[in-house]
């Protein structure tokens, strides 16, 4: 029993390290393998017919040559080459031409692309993709970009349920099934039940979800334009020298923009019609980026950086601004804009900051920036596109509306088909597959070796080696049999499908407090105790932890794409509730009722 405990302990932890995202998720990968090393060193489960230590460092490391991690690391790299060659971004402009003038035609040809996009491909750079192209199309039809940013997150879940490669939280439930035994997934072993619900879903995000959603009025209306707190400073010889601010000129330029206060050698002065602006002076004003930058140009006066540098000054003719999405899950998480040395490392100013709905307005280079949060941003169009290329933040408004096509994007697009092809004739073995694919993608120059090493997130490598050594250790220790143990006596008279579906419901409640892949690495060994104690195949409560633990979408947390739309879409967390709920509710009774119809008990 000290080792049950031990083991449950340090799952506990895991867990708890896992969902609040402050210490990055390859530290607490690495942390959790060291701590499990050093425990079973120091407290020994010895064999007692051998003698021998059952979870040495070479049993608890083995999670490193395990093929299930060679697989996702093969298939980042084949991933990174349809994304960075362009093939996705060429369909993604063809759809915006194609369904331009019915915003619900857009939202179903949009969605279904995602969907079957992100059964193939990682779901965050498909999202990462289209985020700012739904939000250009939003504006084209002159409505509330949170008419489709929330369903653009569900649908790359939904899409990622249908093959194995959708999600790291497949891989991850597949690997403990292989550990166990039962035998690793196939490309297309829960397809049919993933097609299913992601059309089911796709029926409610289309035409439902819309009706849930926040007040879906003009882009251009005051309720629904993203509002940041900048100072704009008054250069020399501009049209507000000497001015009033209740002068008719004066007006006009600040008709869509709030004055909060003026600020003269540092004292803010009291705020009426009859003031006069001086050269010099901070005007302290409220507004959206599109009018901030339009009364910067049209005034002649240069927006303030929130840290040392030069302003813009006389070259805000050349100055773009842009909103920048904060990456959850990156190295900018938790960190302040004086400790990035944002300006000086990217040359560009940061002049706003919000965060879930809240504007900061205190001194921004000391704020901890949040996966989610929005930068308003200032720089020239050669510094924006460059930064459009990091993996640290997306670019949702202001990027250049142009899509570069790479030569190799057939070349990329056919490699991914191959992969696909290959992997549903099961011919061959899939982690001979995604080896051939990803050599491919580096044979054929879709991508470069830099480029490759890039695409493999030591996130993944350290969270399924770890992962699986946890999972080693639950199964040695009794602590599998132990858990099992104490949910079936919750569920004392219920029948094996009652069984199944309390479950998946405890899955789903777990994965919208502390995230996907926590959740997996929770309810995988779970799944496994639970069916042997019930005498019964461990494959339908497997399935359950893949269709449960993604089923993120009642709360922004629960999945890394919901937090990337949380800001942009000017969420609430209510709003997730209202529209994630049903929706978790509607999977739940589908997938039920269905697994035990693909998968006997």
């Amino acid at each position: 029993m000290f080792h049950i405990s031990l083991t449950l302990g340090t799952l506990i932890l895991a867990v708890l390290f896992y969902a609040q995202e402050r210490i990055p998720m390859a530290l607490v990968s690495l942390g959790l393998l060291v701590w499990l090393i050093v425990m079973f060193q120091l407290y020994p489960l010895i064999d007692p017919v051998t003698g021998v230590n059952l979870l040495s460092a070479p049993d608890l490391l083995f999670g490193f040559s395990h093929p299930a991690l060679v697989i996702v690391v093969a298939l980042l790299v084949i991933g990174e080459g349809v994304t960075i060659t362009g093939s996705v971004s060429m369909v993604a402009s063809w759809i915006r031409q194609f369904s331009l003038g019915s915003w619900r035609l857009a939202l179903t040809v949009s969605l279904l692309f995602v969907a079957i996009a992100s059964a193939f491909l990682n779901n965050t750079p498909i999202v990462v993709i289209f985020l700012p192209i739904m939000v250009t199309l939003a504006d084209e039809l002159k409505l509330s970009s949170s008419k489709f940013l929330m369903q653009l997150s569900f649908i790359s879940i939904l899409g990622g349920t249908c093959t194995l490669m959708g999600t790291s939280t497949n891989i991850l439930v597949s690997s403990f099934a292989a550990q166990a035994g039962v035998g690793q997934f196939e490309m297309f072993t829960f397809s049919a039940l993933g097609g299913i619900v992601l059309l089911v879903g796709l029926f409610y995000l289309v035409f439902i979800a819309p009706s849930l959603l926040p007040n879906t009025a003009p882009v251009g209306s005051q309720e629904f334009q993203r509002k940041f707190i900048v100072q704009l400073e008054v250069l020399p010889e501009t049209v507000l020298v000497g001015k009033q601010l209740a002068d008719e000129e004066v007006a006009e330029l600040f008709e869509k923009v709030v004055v909060e206060r003026v600020l003269r050698d540092g004292k803010v002065l009291v705020q009426d019609d009859d003031l006069y602006i001086l050269a010099g002076d901070s005007l302290l004003l409220a507004g959206s980026a599109r009018d901030l930058k339009k009364l910067e140009w049209d005034s002649g006066s240069s927006l303030l950086p929130n840290s040392a540098g030069k302003p813009p000054g006389e070259d805000i003719k050349r100055q773009n601004m842009a909103e920048l999405v904060v990456m959850p899950g990156t190295s900018m998480v938790g960190r302040t804009l004086s400790q990035i040395r944002f300006q000086n490392r990217y040359g560009i100013a940061v002049i706003g900051i919000q965060q879930h709905r809240h504007i900061r307005v205190r001194n921004l280079a000391k704020i901890k920036l949040r996966a989610g949060d929005v930068l308003l941003v200032q720089g020239t169009s050669d510094q924006l596109n460059i930064l459009a290329d990091r993996r640290d933040m997306i670019l949702l408004w202001g990027v250049k509306d142009t899509v570069e096509h790479s030569a190799k994007a057939g070349t990329s697009a056919l490699i991914l088909l191959a992969v696909v092809l290959l992997a549903a004739t099961r011919a061959v073995d899939m982690l001979v597959i995604a080896l051939l694919g990803a050599f491919l993608m580096l044979a054929s120059r879709c991508l470069t070796m830099r480029q490759a090493y890039a695409a493999i997130s030591p996130q993944i490598i350290f969270m399924v080696a770890a992962t699986l050594a946890l999972g080693k250790a639950m199964e040695i220790t009794g602590a599998v049999e132990f858990l099992a143990d104490g949910l079936i006596q919750l569920s004392v008279g219920l029948s094996v499908e009652w069984i199944l579906a309390l479950f998946i419901f405890i899955v789903m409640l777990f994965t919208n407090i502390i995230s996907n892949n926590a959740s997996a690495i929770l309810f995988a060994p779970i799944a496994i105790g639970v069916a042997n104690q019930l005498g019964v195949s461990p494959m339908p409560f497997l399935i359950g932890v893949v269709f449960g633990a993604n089923a993120a979408f009642a709360t922004p947390i629960g999945y890394q794409t919901n937090l990337m739309v949380l800001s942009a879409g000017y969420y609430s967390v209510r709003d997730f509730v209202r529209v994630g709920l049903p929706l978790n509710v509607i999977v739940w009774m589908l997938v039920s009722y269905l697994i035990p119809q693909f998968w006997g008990f």
